[in-house]
């Protein structure tokens, strides 16, 4: 009961700050709660009529446009597998599951077929791997190419051309990274580490990979923990030695534009200075750009303009800085504490220039529910959704979804809210 009230009273706190944000105003314009109620709304086909309005809508930036198009033909991907060509004829696809290959756009995807055949596959510097293979649709369900091996803990490129993972063990061997391409063919690098995570470019141009170090047995020298970018033939550009162990989870990231990756690091022992250390590289040359001495969150995401960097955290401590430099251009602190009370930002997100945020809500009754919440740059709420999933914007924060996913899972995308954030005059 406790929970309930603490949501209700959040929710009226939100409203009231919507009517007082004259200059703004949030409209639901599409929702769902369950698989039957979306696909009662697809009986006159796809696009449905309110997604048709908003697609021709030529006072919304294109980008924003076929961002929500995108999104929308994933969301019927996903929960109902279920695709519509440049036609709008209905393409279904058998599948075990089906995730997107990159999470923001969600422009083609990755899908396992119902069938546990697994294959075993063979390496140059020997071992083997094995695992089920996957093909790979765009967002009409076109099929794009297949991989050797699918999983929903792949990272992908924007357009599916290009998958990694770097938590598959090579049999005698141990991890090693696996770039794995469309047309079916995959290649292992030789590249030692204890383990590691990699991350994608939406280009598909390059992957990061934060390689934990590993003591060596055979008297030759450990094998110190580093931080490797590689083009997408697997060739090495550059390597920096890291000063502390890279996180289990989750993966370094990559901006958008390819200009500059994220790599976050912790402490392994009593000796090390810090407890986590964020460090920005350039992607070119792999200096590092700037740090931040223990982050507040280790989940950083990059704006869609590349330009702003979002860092989670506790209350008051949540914030998003300039890519370029480091300096911070946002904080929670904004956030009036009568408009919401919680203990901490699971997830911070953000449209170009951060003029709007969302988060992951961790509410101050730690009984209560997660929810998402909408912030204006200004620190006004918004919208608050009691959905335990995520909250996107779209780049120029003319769009915002909430939905039940949550990447790298095969967790249904319902429930589903769709909103648009108008301005004095739209």
């Amino acid at each position: 009961m406790k929970s309930a009230i603490i949501i209700i009273a959040v929710l009226a706190i939100a409203a009231m700050a919507q009517t007082e944000t004259s200059s703004l105003r949030v409209e639901e314009v599409f929702s769902v709660e369950t698989a039957e109620e979306l696909e009662a709304s697809l009986t006159d086909g796809y696009p449905m009529p309110w997604l048709a309005e908003i697609l021709e809508d030529e006072t919304i930036p294109e980008e924003d446009r076929y961002w929500l198009d995108c999104r929308v033909r994933a969301v019927i991907a996903q929960d109902l597998h279920l695709f519509f060509d440049e036609e709008g004829n209905p393409v279904h696809i058998e599948a075990d599951w089906i995730k997107p290959s990159e999470n923001y756009w969600r422009e083609s995807f990755l899908i396992t077929s119902p069938s546990r055949e697994s294959n075993e596959y063979q390496v140059d510097f020997g071992g083997s791997f094995d695992g089920r293979p996957g093909i790979i649709v765009g967002s009409h369900g076109d099929r794009i190419g297949e991989v050797s091996i699918s999983g929903l803990l792949l990272s992908g490129s924007k357009d599916g051309s290009l998958f990694a993972t770097s938590i598959n063990q090579i049999s005698g061997y141990g991890y090693r990274l696996i770039l794995l391409y469309s047309d079916g063919s995959y290649f292992v690098s030789p590249i030692e580490m204890g383990y590691g995570r990699c991350g994608v470019s939406q280009s598909a141009d390059y992957v990061i990979l934060a390689a934990r170090g590993k003591r060596n047995l055979w008297n030759r020298e450990d094998i110190l923990p580093r931080a490797i970018l590689l083009n997408r033939s697997g060739e090495i550009i550059w390597e920096t030695e890291l000063e502390m162990t890279p996180i289990g989870n989750p993966t370094p990231v990559i901006s958008p534009d390819d200009r500059y990756c994220a790599v976050v690091t912790q402490a392994s022992s009593a000796e090390d200075r810090l407890n986590l250390l964020l460090q920005v590289f350039d992607m070119e040359t792999g200096r590092e750009v700037w740090r931040l001495e223990d982050p507040t969150g280790t989940r950083i995401h990059f704006s869609p303009d590349s330009k702003t960097l979002f860092i989670p955290g506790n209350v008051s401590e949540a914030s998003a800085f300039n890519t370029e430099n480091g300096d911070r251009i946002w904080t929670d602190q904004r956030v009036s504490s009568d408009a919401l009370t919680y203990v901490d930002l699971r997830e911070l997100n953000g449209s170009n220039n951060a003029d709007f945020l969302s988060a992951v809500i961790h509410p101050a009754e730690r009984t209560a529910e997660f929810f998402l919440a909408l912030f204006s740059n200004s620190g006004r709420v918004l919208a608050i959704d009691t959905i335990d999933g995520g909250m996107d914007i779209s780049p120029n924060g003319c769009i915002v979804i909430s939905e039940n996913y949550r990447p790298n899972s095969s967790r249904s995308v319902i429930p589903l809210i769709i909103r648009r954030i108008l301005k004095d005059g739209e």
